[in-house]
């Protein structure tokens, strides 16, 4: 069995100091699997669990209170409908 080049990624975790200091360099880290190069990624999901770069949680904070803003802002909408 094989690596579908065209569905894998990869991310580099580090600090956010570290992050910067690999993206000022000029020789940028590509990998590639038979001559295609596989994507770079700053945050994934998985099991419902967003995982950044630096594992700080923010972006899954933020996703996470997005959905819950837009399920309040629903019942709000519910509960005028219904006075």
């Amino acid at each position: 069995m094989s690596l579908n080049s065209a569905k894998t990624q990869y991310m580099i975790l580090a600090t956010p100091y570290k992050h910067r200091v690999l993206e000022n360099k000029d020789d940028s880290l590509v990998l590639s699997i038979n001559g295609s190069s596989i994507e770079i990624v700053t945050h994934q999901k998985s099991l419902d669990v967003y995982i950044d770069n630096t594992l700080s949680g923010n972006i899954h904070c933020n996703k996470k209170c997005s959905k819950i803003n837009s399920k309040i802002a629903l019942f709000k909408q519910i509960a005028i409908s219904y006075c």
